[in-house]
């Protein structure tokens, strides 16, 4: 959160424990810019392998952004269009 408040964005978190993203991050309009709004699921990866898990479908679908978090604190979005996706969904057994 500390990351994407450091770069303007107003964040509000998912507290319900569940659900398809972790965080809502709204940068207010500024001059011709404008407002913009994304759905984030933090993610912990491996840098020296750089692996995380993926995004369902339904995240995919949704526009959800992954926003990647190293041990040491590095943070980053995979680009746009880019995410790992779950090729299947687990079936109810």
């Amino acid at each position: 959160m500390a990351w994407l408040l450091a770069r303007g964005y107003v964040v509000a978190k998912n507290v319900s424990g569940w659900g398809f993203f972790d965080l809502v991050a709204v940068k207010p309009a500024s001059g011709s810019r404008e407002p913009e709004t994304i759905l984030v699921d933090v993610k912990s990866y491996n840098q020296k392998h750089y692996t995380y898990s993926p995004l369902t479908k339904k995240q995919s679908w949704s526009g959800v952004r992954v926003l990647l978090v190293s041990d040491d604190g590095h943070c980053e979005f995979v680009e746009s269009g880019k995410e790992r996706v779950r090729e299947k969904t687990k079936s109810a057994v």
